[in-house]
């Protein structure tokens, strides 16, 4: 019966499972890895060892570690090899492991499947089903196991130093996706790498793109274009204003001949008088990002946020992220978080609005 051989089926795997070694486990989860690099990253390492090299390129980078080890990612960003200095250090992404879970049983588990359909070629087909149901159970056990264990994403920071980068460990399909392309994209929403570049933040670069993309693989904590065709689309679109023609004073026999001014005949032209000087006040120059917190009462948030979308509404900004939890029954929690050339009374009214529990930042463009 069904009962029968559920029951002989989970006596098998009992066993079979104490006889799958740490090795063969650790050689099925490399290899789990090694199948969902996706197309995504450049170059995607997998489990180094410590004298492997990883090459010292202007692309983007997925380092995967098997051990939470802060110290190897600090090495490979600064030194390429003992004698040598790595040149795109902001080109490198480490993923650590942030504990075990169920990945581990959860890949026994299918190993111990597979054995049982290798040693037993003449299973009848409720064998057959029961086993492929083993299985799927296996592999969705290992998908919500990699969610579990490869959620610590660090980059390279100034000084030789790394920093840590929150993540979300949920994705939209990520079971469905290639494990390299779920950690781009959620790299890409905690703008971290751009796969869009305001052409105002290129404005005043110098160089060609070649030469901004260059600075940005080699510069540790600046912003990492997803590619070289990123940059060269943000310096492709920069306008360049056209200067008018000034006016001549002489007839062209166009019909505009008559809007040019001339003296009347026997006299002199009228010496025109020189406007008031008016004072203007000093312009507040743009930021490239704009972070904010703050805990505000209900009444308050309302006008902030009426105040806030209404000034966005009239400025142009490259990625705008608003969170408002409800922390009591009076009492919310923002997070804004702007990036682009945000202009400098915007960064100015967001600064001016901060309560005593509130908090500011913003990113120069360099």
């Amino acid at each position: 019966s069904g009962l029968f051989l559920f029951c002989a089926y989970l006596f098998l795997r009992l066993r079979i499972m104490s006889n799958v070694n740490d090795t063969d486990a650790e050689n099925e989860e490399r290899d789990i890895l090694r199948r969902g690099t996706g197309k995504k990253f450049r170059k995607v390492h997998v489990w180094p060892e410590h004298y492997d090299r990883i090459a010292d390129i202007d692309a983007l980078q997925l380092v995967i570690l098997k051990e939470a080890d802060h110290k190897y990612c600090k090495e490979t960003v600064a030194n390429l090899s003992p004698k040598s200095r790595r040149v795109n250090q902001n080109a490198l992404v480490f993923v650590l492991p942030a504990g075990n879970g169920r990945l581990s049983e959860s890949i026994r588990r299918l190993l111990a499947v597979q054995r049982v359909r290798d040693l037993h070629t003449d299973l009848k087909p409720a064998d057959v089903r029961v086993l492929k149901d083993a299985e799927r159970e296996a592999q969705g056990g290992i998908e919500v196991g990699m969610r579990e264990k490869y959620t610590e994403v660090w980059l390279p920071d100034k000084d030789d130093v790394i920093r840590q980068c929150r993540i979300s460990h949920r994705h939209p399909d990520e079971d469905a996706r290639p494990f390299g392309d779920v950690m781009w994209e959620k790299l890409v929403a905690e703008f971290q790498i751009a796969e869009r570049l305001d052409s105002e933040l290129v404005r005043g670069m110098s160089g060609s793109a070649e030469d901004i993309y260059s600075r940005m693989m080699r510069t540790c904590g600046e912003r990492r274009p997803a590619s070289l065709d990123v940059v060269r689309g943000a310096v492709a679109s920069l306008k360049v204003p056209e200067e008018p023609e000034p006016p001549t004073g002489f007839g062209d026999g166009s019909d505009d001949d008559d809007v040019v001014d001339r003296p009347p005949r026997g006299g002199k032209s009228p010496v025109p008088s020189d406007p008031e000087p008016v004072e203007e006040e000093p312009e507040l120059p743009p930021v490239a990002g704009v972070h904010y917190t703050d805990v505000v009462s209900r009444d308050a948030m309302s006008a902030w946020g009426k105040n806030m979308f209404t000034t966005l509404g009239r400025k142009y900004t490259t990625t705008v992220r608003l969170t408002v939890d409800q922390k009591a029954a009076d009492e919310f929690s923002i997070r804004l978080d702007m990036t682009g050339e945000i202009p400098g009374e915007v960064a100015d009214s967001i600064r001016q609005s901060i309560s005593d529990n509130g908090t500011y930042s913003d990113d120069p463009i360099w």
